[in-house]
């Protein structure tokens, strides 16, 4: 090869290498990190997804009742980190009713709040129970009025009656969003068929309630948190760690997510991979 041809022969090479890196590179910055993706909503409401290898992990498609807040960012850590056993996948369809998947979503939500009380037990997690600590007993990230909280309630107490919350009162919740979810349908004849039978299917769970269980589905009086407007007990609890575990760079749900190495991100997941 004479030399001429020696520089081209290089030269080409040169070039598939450069090009080879630049693939390397754009193929490394396109990649979607795993993470648990959150934005904020026109309403100010955030939503948390999970997005792991490649998977979205909505909590939305798997065990929490769609547009509805408050453990959607538990959810997320728990479905990324795998804690989903105790779980019940749902299967709905829009606009429709189904008992057994109601049942579901009383059980899923009721199990996360179990799942959060044993979290905040775990000596891995100190650092997220102190901080949260902090937090509660904090009057301007944690108001007492606003929140229901009774005066000189202590975070040992918050905790003791948070576990006092019977399904009944998560049942109650349950209730109240599925009525919310029947009114926005458009469509009247769907709305109707909808409202005819989660009617139907209260009638019957109202006809298993007897003196026996009739308090589970009642307010508690002596618990340090009480409802502010129509909210239900379990709602009032729910607020105040959704409040407690927001988004944001250094705050309590930061802490607890870096403990498992997991990134915190403020970016549309779904527009991530639409673009990919």
């Amino acid at each position: 090869m004479d030399f001429k041809g020696y520089v081209l022969f290089h030269l080409i090479d040169l070039n598939k290498n450069f090009l080879f890196k630049n693939l390397i590179v754009s193929i490394k910055m396109s990649k979607i990190e795993n993470g648990i993706y959150f934005i904020a909503s026109e309403d100010q409401s955030t939503h948390f997804i999970a997005y792991k290898d490649g998977k979205i992990l909505d909590p939305y498609d798997y065990y929490q009742f769609p547009r509805t807040h408050g453990f959607c960012q538990m959810f997320a850590f728990f479905m990324f980190t795998g804690n989903v056993n105790d779980f019940e996948k749902v299967h709905i369809t829009e606009s429709t009713f189904s008992g057994t998947e109601f049942n579901k979503y009383v059980h899923n939500s009721y199990t996360c709040l179990q799942q959060i009380i044993q979290l905040l037990k775990k000596p891995k997690y100190k650092i997220v129970r102190d901080a949260f600590e902090r937090d509660f007993n904090n009057s301007t990230t944690t108001p007492r009025r606003y929140f229901g909280i009774k005066r000189g309630t202590t975070f040992e107490q918050f905790l003791s009656d948070l576990a006092e919350i019977p399904k009944e009162q998560v049942f109650v919740e349950m209730v109240e969003i599925y009525e919310g979810y029947g009114e926005e349908i458009e469509q009247q004849s769907k709305k109707k068929t909808f409202q005819q039978q989660g009617m139907k299917f209260f009638k019957a769970q109202q006809a298993l309630v007897n003196n026996e269980n009739e308090n589970k589905y009642k307010t508690k009086p002596e618990l340090c948190v009480q409802p502010t407007g129509d909210e239900t007990q379990y709602e009032a609890f729910q607020a105040i760690i959704a409040n407690s575990f927001r988004a944001g760079r250094n705050s309590i749900y930061s802490k607890l997510l870096k403990i498992d190495n997991i990134q915190l991100i403020e970016k549309d997941i779904y527009e991530l991979v639409k673009k990919q």
